[in-house]
């Protein structure tokens, strides 16, 4: 059978226009329109029999001469399409050395949250000694100390970098979170107790919970630049 219809489409293939048209018509069942071909093909010094093949399989592998054939030419347009690149944004010397400041003064964030924490807990379960309030002062100095150098390198640098479109938002959200803390922290410190015999249980109470805002909002900050770099 596969002899047959390998002798079948080398027939196909060998016959004139006229008979591949005439078949197409579906003048004739038989072989190109012929009932008996006028023609042989010899294979190995065998005849094979004509094989009779149906006009409706030509056009798939035999088109008629005349069928125009639409060129469909690449389109490159839509090959170079797309979103446009990112445009470099060439910072200044001065942008990167704050820039420089601002992260490394940031890697101390988290030591000082979690010394300050502890110690500030302690002070306000009533452990008043006088070595635990010095400790609790010297890291609230440096917290601020670390906040002024990182608010004021954070939003020059904002300023500075606003023409570049690249992570604007978040360097913006990062800037609102940072100041929001400092805000925090400035009414920590005007709400610090003189000392803490006899002192207001509301007054340590709002002391606390401004520490803990400024504490929440600072950390949110860091770690939205810290994961997102």
């Amino acid at each position: 059978m596969r002899a047959r219809f390998t002798v079948a489409l080398v027939a196909c293939l060998l016959a004139p226009p006229a008979a591949r048209a005439a078949a197409a018509e579906g003048d004739s069942p038989a072989l190109f329109g012929s009932p008996a071909p006028a023609w042989h093909l010899t294979l190995d010094g065998h005849e094979p029999e004509p094989v009779a093949i149906h006009a409706d399989w030509l056009p798939a592998f035999l088109p008629a001469e005349d069928t125009p054939v639409a060129a469909t030419p690449f389109d490159t347009t839509a090959a170079v399409q797309g979103a446009p690149p990112a445009k470099a944004y060439a910072y200044s010397e001065g942008y990167e050395f704050r820039n420089k400041v601002h992260k490394y003064a940031s890697w101390a964030t988290g030591p000082l949250f979690v010394a300050q924490a502890i110690v500030g807990q302690k002070l306000y379960d009533g452990d008043a000694s006088s070595g635990l309030r010095d400790a609790h002062s010297v890291l609230a100095g440096l917290t601020g100390a670390l906040f002024a150098v990182n608010t004021v390198t954070g939003v020059w640098n904002l300023w500075d970098g606003w023409d570049n479109p690249t992570g604007r938002t978040k360097r913006l959200v990062h800037g609102l979170l940072m100041l929001g803390a400092d805000a925090a922290f400035l009414a920590t410190a005007g709400t610090a107790p003189e000392s803490d015999e006899g002192e207001a249980e509301g007054s340590k109470s709002t002391h606390r919970s401004a520490a803990i805002v400024g504490f929440s909002s600072a950390s949110v900050g860091y770690l939205l630049m810290l994961l997102t770099r």
